[in-house]
């Protein structure tokens, strides 16, 4: 059993690793996944290579609207918010300090 999960283990690292490097259809896949590391990679390299792909900006639009995975304390909808003004693809006009923070440093600092 220990061998599965250490299997697991590396295929979630080899996918959050061609996330972080750039591959789109990685990024594009990871945004739909159970897992929230990989959701909120998807999130932050989405936007360090401006993936604005019809299928991320849809799911990165349901993802702002209910989420119920958090990250440092912040529901990924905060992430999703933030991700979808800086692509262009929706104007943020709330008040949440993470949220403007984010959008004011241009991204994620990925």
């Amino acid at each position: 059993m220990m061998k599965s999960k250490k299997c697991e283990t590396i295929n979630l690292q080899h996918e959050i690793d061609k996330i972080a490097n750039g591959d789109i259809n990685s990024i594009i896949n990871g945004i739909y996944s159970d897992n929230s590391l990989v959701v909120l990679n998807s999130i932050l390299f989405g936007v360090k290579y401006k993936c604005i792909d019809e299928k991320f900006i849809l799911k990165l639009n349901e993802q702002a609207k209910n989420s119920e995975m958090r990250f440092l304390g912040n529901p990924v909808s905060k992430f999703a918010l933030a991700a979808l003004d800086i692509l262009g693809e929706k104007k943020y006009t709330g008040k949440d300090e993470f949220v403007l923070s984010v959008i004011n440093n241009g991204g994620f600092g990925v």
